[in-house]
């Protein structure tokens, strides 16, 4: 049985584990022992873990959906929640599909009468393997919905999408009903009469990999020299399971480990006397730990993910599929239709309740995803070259200020036609430094990617991959991937490059660059068609390697200073006057 033998970790963050666990507890500063000069010393040790999500090629989750008569989904499993906080953490997984609040979702736990069959709930299996059963459960139900939505509506399933609460006509135009919309209750009444479509359905996952959680610990005791006793002062803990779906119930979870733990170290003990008698044969005997005995326990994350294309079929619908690398209670499985799906559209109002709701207005324009890359390593510039001061501020604000400025003016000028924005920008960055300063703009959005340390493929995987989870794409949009050490770069040019892109309607040109003479440079938009190739890089090779296969259309500047990536000190020494 391969079980385990012989697998490959498709992904890990133990390093950045390690380096970001040794900043929390100061490592440097505590190992390996201090002399309080009272008889008493401290100490720090730090240890490593791993275990498997799952049995590979042996568990099995599944998971059934039903949509209620009420316009409700009730949840059946068979994976018991023993204070994982799996009935939780499905039900938000499923609601992400269904594009509803977790509380619409009632979850009916294990029943062995009842329940589809699950392997149980054990080795960190039921997030990474029923997770999966639930993730396809929902993709498949959402279409049972739209296609009973159709035939209310009198038009094809292809012709119609869900927002969560109603299904809708894509392109009203010509309705010959006059009817755009049903609600998700309509829905779940034309269930009840004269229909052959399922709206309860069961999935099952079972997994050929079982890809583990990292775990690093680091400890300071105070140890009596003379008693014996120790004391715990600081317990500092971070672990890659992935990307978690509910972070406080991964981090109670990690708690309740480490205290376990402490009680292994310190005070549970099992002893026999001659006759084989057990001396700890009660709780007055067997010691556990408490609050005041486990000291302060601070448990952080560090996010990975394993990029493994599976091609499968939901209802004859091609799914890209991304997931997480590692799980326990707290990893989510990622599922993102790519250019095959035109029914991803731009939001606009919401309900009573606060949820975005989906714009009925025909479909979409072409919108250009700007990607801007401030995340890189600086080998060659002496330090941070992206916090380096450039006229009075730091480098990587040059370049972004202006795209924001040129992205509200498109959208703007867009948004009294209609309320789809042209353009919108993710910024992925190591630094929270930059993080914190794309929260305080408007629409800006920031993601963090420590992984980009390892090359500039991971940078663009992020950012491909942070506008996806935004769900503003669609089949004919644009990805422009911007680099944050280029400040000379003018407004003009990129506006020009835009213009390029949004004339390309119905020629199917896939690449876009700006060129000065010879020498070509940054941006480069690709069309989403090459996303798939754009995920598919390794190391440090960047989207170049995929613009070379194709006809790429240049649009073409004077001044080929424009074009300068800072990687020297002696590239900087000029200003910046645009």
């Amino acid at each position: 049985m391969p079980a385990y033998f012989g697998e490959t970790a498709n992904a890990c963050a133990l390093d950045r584990c390690i380096m970001h666990c040794a900043d929390n507890f100061h490592w440097a500063e505590k190992y390996p022992v201090r002399d309080m000069g009272n008889g008493k010393v401290r100490a720090a040790g730090m240890a490593l873990a791993m275990q498997g999500s799952c049995i590979s090629n042996v568990d099995v989750g599944s998971c059934t959906l039903k949509l209620s008569d009420c316009g409700t989904y009730n949840m059946m499993i068979g994976a018991a929640d023993m204070g994982t906080g799996c009935d939780t953490i499905l039900a938000q997984m499923a609601a992400e599909v269904l594009d509803c609040e977790p509380d619409d979702i009632t979850v009916f736990g294990a029943d062995t009468d009842a329940s589809p069959y699950d392997s149980g709930s054990y080795a960190s299996s039921t997030t990474y393997i029923t997770g999966m059963a639930t993730q396809n459960a929902a993709l498949e139900l959402r279409e049972n919905i739209k296609k009973i939505g159709a035939q209310l509506l009198g038009c094809a399933a292809s012709e119609v999408d869900f927002d969560g609460k109603e299904v809708y006509i894509i392109n009203p135009d010509g309705a010959d009903n006059g009817a755009v919309s049903v609600s998700l209750s309509d829905i779940a009444t034309k269930a009840q009469v004269n229909n052959t479509i399922p709206v309860d359905v069961t999935a099952t996952y079972s997994s050929p990999v079982s890809p583990p959680p990292y775990m690093v610990g680091m400890v300071e005791i105070e140890l009596d020299k003379e008693t014996g006793a120790v004391k715990i002062l600081d317990y500092q803990a971070v672990v890659d399971c992935g990307i978690p779906v509910n972070p406080n119930l991964a981090r109670v979870q990690t708690e309740g480990g480490i205290g376990q733990g402490i009680g292994m170290a310190l005070y549970e003990n099992v002893t026999y006397n001659a006759g084989g008698k057990i001396a700890e044969n009660d709780f007055m005997q067997y010691k556990i730990p408490t609050r005041q005995d486990v000291g302060h326990i601070n448990v952080e994350f560090e996010t990975s993910y394993e990029l493994q294309p599976i091609w499968s079929q939901v209802n004859r619908r091609d799914s890209y599929q991304y997931t997480g690398s590692c799980a326990g209670t707290c990893h989510l499985s990622r599922n993102r239709r790519m250019a095959q799906d035109s029914s991803v559209y731009p939001r606009e109002n919401t309900y009573g309740n606060g949820r975005p709701k989906l714009a009925r207005k025909g479909p979409k324009s072409e919108m250009i995803h700007i990607i801007y890359m401030a995340a890189g390593n600086s080998r060659r510039f002496g330090s941070n070259k992206l916090f380096y001061e450039l006229d009075g501020k730091p480098m990587y604000r040059h370049l972004l200020e202006r795209l924001i400025e040129i992205k509200d003016r498109y959208n703007k000028l867009k948004n009294a036609e209609s309320n789809n924005p042209v353009i919108d920008i993710t910024v992925v960055t190591r630094y929270r430094e930059i993080l914190d300063y794309c929260a305080c703009i408007p629409d800006c959005h920031a993601v963090l990617s420590p992984d980009s340390e390892k090359g500039i493929s991971y940078t663009i995987k992020a950012g491909i991959m942070a506008v996806q989870e935004q769900k503003k794409t669609g089949m004919q949009d644009y990805y422009m991937f911007a680099v944050a050490d280029q400040p000379y770069l003018k407004s003009q040019s990129v506006i020009k490059l835009i213009d390029k892109v949004l004339e390309n309607k119905g020629n199917m040109k896939s690449v876009f660059s700006l060129r000065c003479g010879d020498t070509v440079g940054n941006p480069c938009v690709f069309h989403s068609s090459l996303i798939p190739q754009l995920l598919s890089l390794e190391g440090d090779k960047g989207g170049r390697s995929v613009a070379k296969k194709y006809d790429c259309v240049y649009v073409d500047i004077a001044d080929e200073r424009e074009l300068t990536d800072i990687d020297t000190l002696s590239n900087s020494k000029h200003t910046v006057t645009l």
